[in-house]
């Protein structure tokens, strides 16, 4: 009985064994690879940045021109929109009284010219007979004097017709430079006073915007650098223009220095009032930190990219600055030669 027992165990364990070689050895487990990172370079290059900034259009020359003097309007030679040239008549006082005014003071500096030339003859009869012992001391004195009162009346009247002369030119408003009437703040039978405006005379030939610039860029622009200039107003276009003045001084609010730049408007489309985009390009090519703009990221509003550090990648936050293509210049938070996380492997 015993040796049934022992037969049937051998047999089960043969058996088992016979299954086991049959079927497939089991593998052990393990862990997912991970994907490998792509990285590139923080690189310094040689690069011509771009300074950008936003700025109100003002017309190259923009005057107000007012009366000089009181009178009422008579006469409007031009209207809105009108181009004048250097000169030309804009606006026209009346005018009678003062030419009244201006013949009278003609015939009084004639007067006075004759009265002149009278005493000046008298004089020299009288140095003449006073040489000769015939005329006294006193009656030479007399001529003398009279003389020079008639001297003193001619440049006197002399002095009256040039101010009758000026008030009768004033009665009409010209043109000081060729532009275009931009306002006008009066109509013909207004009564007007001295340093009254009458209306806004712009020289649109050209346009000159005014961009504020941070003190770390002031020293990469010079006076006339290239830029170029986009307007909301005039989409898809880009005008040119030149850097025509540079503050010397910063503004106490802002520690910003003001830029003026030129932009040629020959065709008058650009028009003062409107909102331009200025960007300048540096006076030369300076070295800048850059990385592709693939690799910057925001979180949480704060911009950011990934860099291997010890062979992990770690978050930090830079401050960027002009595009270049496909590359950001990096203004803070990496140094040259660390390696930037590309997305597509973050």
């Amino acid at each position: 009985m015993n040796y049934c027992i022992h037969r049937s165990t051998s047999l089960l364990l043969l058996l088992l064994c016979a299954a086991c070689g049959n079927g497939t050895p089991a593998q052990p487990e393990t862990a997912p690879s991970q994907p490998e990172l792509r990285t590139a370079p923080v690189l310094r290059e040689e690069i011509y940045e771009h300074i950008s900034g936003m700025g109100v259009i003002r017309a190259r020359q923009e005057v107000e021109l007012s009366a000089e003097i009181s009178g009422r309007v008579a006469a409007l030679h031009h209207d809105i929109g009108d181009e004048v040239r250097t000169g030309d008549v804009i606006v026209e006082l009346e005018s009678e009284s003062r030419l009244i005014a201006l013949e009278k003071k003609k015939a009084q500096f004639e007067r006075a010219r004759a009265q002149l030339d009278k005493s000046d003859r008298d004089k020299n009869k009288a140095e003449k007979l006073f040489k000769d012992g015939i005329l006294s001391d006193t009656d030479h004195d007399s001529a003398t004097l009279g003389a020079a009162v008639s001297s003193a009346d001619l440049q006197l009247a002399r002095a009256e017709l040039r101010a009758a002369e000026k008030e009768y030119r004033d009665t009409k408003i010209t043109a000081p430079y060729s532009g275009t009437i931009a306002l006008r703040a009066v109509e013909t039978g207004h009564f007007v006073t001295p340093g009254q405006c009458l209306l806004t005379l712009v020289d649109l030939s050209g346009v000159t915007i005014v961009i504020n610039v941070a003190e770390r860029d002031i020293s990469k622009i010079s006076l006339t650098s290239p830029a170029s200039v986009s307007i909301d107003s005039l989409p898809g276009e880009t005008f040119s223009g030149t850097v025509k003045t540079i503050a010397r001084k910063a503004d106490d609010t802002s520690r910003s220095f003001p830029v003026e730049v030129w932009v040629d408007n020959k065709d008058r489309r650009i028009l003062p009032g409107m909102i331009a985009r200025v960007s300048i390009t540096s006076a030369r090519p300076e070295p800048q930190l850059t990385i592709p703009n693939s690799a910057v990221a925001s979180v949480h509003g704060e911009t950011i990219v990934r860099i291997m550090l010890d062979g992990a990648p770690v978050m930090r936050a830079v401050e960027l600055g002009a595009v270049l293509g496909e590359r950001v210049i990096v203004r803070s938070g990496l140094e040259e030669g660390q390696q930037v996380v590309l997305p597509d492997t973050m």
